[in-house]
């Protein structure tokens, strides 16, 4: 896909490289997937990247200044700064992560734990979650969410912990790689995503697509993410609408009392927006 002025995004030309790499790696990813090839998703990528190169799709990147990955890292550690915590903006601002961390926490988690069909896990992956962003906090790092890309590994047969495990040990080590990782183009990698949100679209079985007080929030959940770019943004639009037609059609008592709340929270995000 590319940016188009009118419909804001339209398909490639099939005279550039890389659509014609993205296509071809897609589809290879989706024949190893579904006849369940073992690494289907790597070698799909493999592929990909020396297509892209083939083609002329990608080039090798330049060369970066030499330098430790964790430079400068001492003055984030325990670097928590509390000079602002009497100020509006403070506020502001911890509410806005909030949201994006928490609900963004929430939709990656639910679609995997169904895909695993593990549901029961759903709380406890939160738990984790909560005390890893604590520690992010502490050693000064981004805010913790859960990976998408844990989808693959979900596909793939992991289904306990150590699939978790081994996927962060993994994460991990690519800070020894990082100039490799750069010779990998977008369009060997968003063919696997692509796939990986095929997989993450199966829990839409389980909505009551014949309630259409449940279809419509879902459906603008489901559009209103790549629309907006925003797993966040997205979830509001589906937040908000459920206890409006709920309470449209006389059944708010079946709204819980803390989905009210959450409809009010992302009514005041985009106010907010608004305004700052």
């Amino acid at each position: 896909m590319i940016a188009h002025q009118t419909t804001f995004v339209a398909i490639g030309h099939f005279s550039d490289p890389a659509v014609i790499t993205s296509c071809v790696t897609l589809l290879l990813a989706l024949v190893l997937f579904i006849r369940g090839t073992n690494g289907g998703l790597l070698i799909s990528m493999l592929v990909g990247t020396g297509l892209a190169y083939l083609l002329g799709a990608a080039h090798a990147p330049e060369k970066q200044a030499s330098g430790h990955v964790f430079t400068g890292y001492e003055s984030l550690f325990l670097g928590m700064d509390w000079s602002g915590i009497v100020s509006l903006v403070f506020w502001i601002a911890v509410f806005l992560l909030l949201l994006i961390v928490v609900f963004e926490n929430i939709g990656l988690v639910a679609s995997q734990t169904m895909m695993a069909g593990r549901p029961e896990r759903f709380k406890s992956s939160l738990r984790a979650l909560s005390i890893a962003n604590i520690a992010a906090g502490l050693f000064g790092s981004s805010p913790v969410v859960a990976a998408a890309e844990s989808n693959a590994g979900i596909a793939a047969g992991g289904r306990s912990g150590l699939t978790s495990l081994v996927a962060g040990l993994l994460f991990g080590a690519t800070f020894l790689f990082l100039p490799l990782l750069s010779y990998i183009p977008d369009s060997a990698i968003a063919p696997i995503l692509i796939v990986i949100g095929g997989l993450m679209v199966q829990n839409v079985r389980e909505m009551d697509l014949g309630d259409l007080t449940e279809l419509f929030p879902s459906f603008l959940i489901m559009v209103m993410i790549p629309f907006t770019y925003s797993i966040v943004d997205g979830m509001a639009f589906g937040f908000i609408t459920y206890p409006i037609v709920k309470l449209a059609v006389g059944k708010g008592k079946e709204v819980p009392p803390a989905l009210y709340g959450i409809a009010g929270l992302f009514v005041a995000n985009f106010i907010l927006q608004a305004v700052l």
